[in-house]
């Protein structure tokens, strides 16, 4: 499987001496004894070799930096491309890619100035690799190609196999099967003849993988065949896992589940040794989808349930996706309707989360992209800056002798000027960038929060249609269907009033407000919602207090907090709304007897971006964060302040304080 292959591939990459992590003893207590000399650098950058073969990425990157700081203080700029490599690697394996195409490409300019072929290579094969790292294809391949002609002319096998191979890895992201099994079969070859057994293995469960996609069974078999073989000899549980597993999709495509179930299963059990939750996940849903096949309902329904436990506990937010699919097929069958009807708003929650998730990470990508671009073009035009400085510079000292004066007075002007400039430009673009993220954000709830529930209408409409809904079940899915189109109600006037409030020219319109009048109001569009849901409603509002406030500020705000209050209530729990004066204030709270807020989330409770606050409510209801977030922000305008007290498990009190 091609997860399996790229975690294995950088480390095949590098020096034999670098990949061996036995030796980070003995390369630690030989450090003791040398001196501040260009040995002490190659040991310092071997360990930091060593460490990154054996995981520890922080470590590799402390070792690679003590040694790149000893290279530059004596001058070894030769060794600083074998240290740029190890920099490069470790910053690449920990996320940050941009910083590990930097180093890259310092490790691939100084390897080609002192003619280092392997160096070379290995730099080529560990940009690309960054380069896939933020999926900008078109340069990791031109990288792997580069690497392969550097490989080809020097007869470096090890390097040429681990570019053919990523070049596979790559057409295949790119859905290519055709190139990615050309390169893959090249990478085959190369392995073999470097007797690299892991790396033959690996490559023939992928070129299995790569024939399944391309529709040639036996071949897909033949090659499934050889990698389990090979990897149970190894002992490699993940690929002789990833063997049942493929070749329960080939039985599946021949129409013959039982087989394909005995796959999954024996799949299943493979994997649970490993303790790989991703991968365990899978097989569960694997083999709950398989019973759901065969009719099995309650099989499925258990296995279902336990990938589901698992992959919601991870955030495996695509194996959550397919798990509430199956059960809502599941449902279907067994006529379940409520539970069908809630199996397919999970689906749809995780299937359009997953579209948002996709949606931030290429935008996220782009970001990095772009930075990256950013910062070379800026080292280019320094650089440029300074090759016309040294070209003119004879011409310019005698003007800077005869304006010495008036130029230094002008020089300060101008650099005042260019001061407060930047400070505009900078505070400029730290505006857009908060009303990109604003903009963002709200596409996400409108293209999340407010298709949701017309997802679940289509719905009911095609249960409606296909005659499976009863007179017995009609009352608990209209109620259902209530509570999703009140939500949605509720969520459109948060965002028409967000997107007034963002417009030049929004007014408060403050006036004397009683209220006892104002909250009855209110209540009673939430009586439904919480007699549905056994919530008790009460209210303490004392006839007399008053507030100067805009009437419709205030109606959001009270519908907001009722509405949270409800969603984060258990059954049978308690709403209740006060009115108080409080010396020169006057203001109203909503407090809940319900789960509370985890304390991690109240930090960062009203800020817009935060996504780790959109909880689901106590009966799976669905929420956006914008009405809090929108509440604070009126509230200010208006004058006043809103504060917010939580326990986890013990409720919610959010008060709401204007001048009396």
């Amino acid at each position: 499987m091609k997860r399996y292959i790229l975690s294995i591939l950088l480390i095949l990459l590098g020096f034999t001496a670098l990949a061996q992590s036995h030796k980070i003893d003995s390369l630690r207590k030989a450090l003791a004894g040398e001196k501040e000399d260009t040995n002490k650098s190659k040991t310092l950058n071997s360990l930091a070799g060593a460490l990154f073969s054996a995981g520890e990425y922080d470590s590799t990157l402390f070792y690679a930096n003590r040694a790149k700081a000893l290279a530059e203080r004596i001058g070894f700029e030769r060794g600083l491309a074998a240290i740029y490599c190890n920099l490069a690697n470790a910053t690449s394996y920990k996320g940050n890619n941009a910083m590990g195409i930097e180093y890259a490409s310092k490790a691939l300019e100084i390897s080609k100035k002192y003619n280092i072929a392997r160096l070379t290579a290995f730099a080529y094969n560990i940009l690309g690799y960054t380069y896939m790292g933020v999926e900008n294809y078109p340069k990791a391949i031109n990288a792997f190609s580069e690497g392969i002609s550097v490989c080809t002319k020097n007869g470096d096998k090890r390097n040429l196999f681990a570019c053919l191979a990523n070049l596979s890895i790559i057409y295949d992201k790119e859905n290519d099967a055709a190139k990615a099994l050309t390169y893959d079969t090249m990478a085959l070859a190369t392995a073999m003849e470097i007797g690299n057994s892991t790396g033959v293995y690996n490559l023939q469960n992928n070129t299995g993988e790569l024939y399944f996609r391309l529709g040639n069974f036996k071949k897909a078999k033949e090659y499934y065949a050889l990698s389990f073989d090979a990897a149970k000899k190894m002992g490699d549980k993940l690929v002789m896992f990833s063997y049942y597993s493929n070749m329960g999709e080939i039985y599946i495509h021949e129409g013959n589940y039982p087989k394909a179930l005995d796959s999954k299963n024996k799949a299943l059990s493979l994997v649970r040794e490993t303790g790989k939750k991703n991968d365990i996940t899978k097989a569960y849903c694997e083999v709950g989808q398989m019973y759901n096949t065969l009719k099995k309902y309650t099989l499925a329904k258990a296995y279902l349930d336990s990938s589901l436990s698992i992959s919601k506990a991870i955030g495996e937010v695509e194996i959550s996706r397919d798990g509430y699919h199956t059960l809502y097929l599941t449902d279907s069958a067994n006529g379940d309707i409520k539970a069908e009807l809630e199996d397919y708003k999970k689906y749809l929650f995780y299937r359009d989360s997953l579209a948002n998730e996709l949606s931030d990470k290429k935008m996220a990508q782009a970001e990095m992209n772009y930075i990256f671009a950013r910062k070379m073009d800026s080292a280019q035009a320094a650089q440029d800056k300074l090759n016309v400085i040294a070209e003119n510079e004879k011409g310019r000292q005698k003007v800077i002798e005869y304006a010495l004066g008036g130029g230094l007075t002008l020089a300060f002007v101008a650099s005042g000027i260019f001061f407060f400039q930047r400070r505009r430009i900078a505070k400029e673009r730290q505006k857009l960038k908060e009303s990109n993220e604003v903009k963002d954000k709200l596409f996400s709830i409108i293209s999340h929060d407010l298709r949701s529930p017309l997802n679940l209408l289509n719905g009911m409409l095609g249960l409606f249609r296909r005659g499976k809904i009863t007179p017995e079940n009609s009352e608990v899915l209209s109620q259902n269907l209530e509570g999703s189109m009140q939500s949605t109600m509720n969520l459109l006037d948060n965002l028409l009033s967000w997107s007034h409030s963002q417009m030049k020219g929004f007014n408060i319109k403050p006036e004397k407000l009683n209220l006892a009048e104002v909250a009855n109001d209110v209540l009673t569009l939430y009586s439904n919602a919480a007699r549905q849901k056994g919530i008790l409603l009460e209210a303490d509002l004392p006839a007399g207090i008053e507030l100067e406030a805009d009437k419709n500020v205030i109606k959001l705000v009270m519908r907001n907090l009722l509405n949270n209050a409800i969603k984060f209530s258990n059954q049978g729990g308690k709403v209740r709304i006060t009115a108080f004066r409080e010396n020169s204030s006057a203001g109203f709270s909503v407090k809940d007897n319900g789960i509370g807020i985890p304390s991690a989330i109240l930090s960062t409770l009203l800020e817009l971006g935060d996504t780790q606050k959109n909880r689901e409510g106590t009966n799976g209801e669905q929420g956006s964060g914008l009405g809090l977030v929108l509440c604070d922000e009126l509230v200010k305008r208006s004058g006043g302040e809103l504060k917010v007290e939580s326990e986890e498990g013990n409720g919610t009190i959010i008060s709401v304080y204007f001048p009396a």
